[in-house]
């Protein structure tokens, strides 16, 4: 199965498609580690995935949006052009696109929150397997 690749168009002055994975879907093209090991390494990844999205967020790019963020900035936009051709003040269209943006941010500092709590309970069983399997194999002094 081929990786997903971001697409980009073929059209006069837009540069060649990219050969970079999508950034939401880089997590899938990596390989997982072997069932029994901690997942400590894949946790690891995601955290640092999310603050790249998290760090993008805060620059305002979209690709760090959900669906759901994307389509209310959409509409945040629509109604904001809307206001501005009728003549009116866009001040609440405005404010939904930025309370959308602030959003975004609060939920992935929440996600990067329930990773590390994630990780650091890794750590603890595997720390505890490791433990438990030391004392199995040493039954003796000597």
């Amino acid at each position: 199965m081929a990786p997903a690749y971001a697409e980009c168009s073929n059209l006069p002055g837009i540069a060649a498609p990219s050969r970079t994975p999508i950034p939401d879907q880089a997590r899938f093209l990596t390989r997982r580690p072997p069932v029994g090991t901690p997942d400590i390494n894949r946790i690891d990844r995601e955290i640092r995935t999310t603050k790249r999205k998290l760090e993008a967020a805060a620059k305002r790019e979209m690709w760090a949006l959900n669906g759901r963020e994307r389509r209310a900035l959409a509409s945040a936009m629509a109604g904001v052009t809307t206001a501005v051709v009728r003549h009116k003040n866009p001040t609440r269209a405005e404010e939904k696109g930025a309370t959308t943006w602030e959003s975004a941010q609060t939920r992935l500092q929440a996600e990067i929150n329930a990773l590390q709590v994630e990780r650091d309970e890794a750590v603890k069983r595997a720390a505890a397997d490791k433990a438990a399997k030391k004392a199995a194999k040493s039954s003796g002094w000597w």
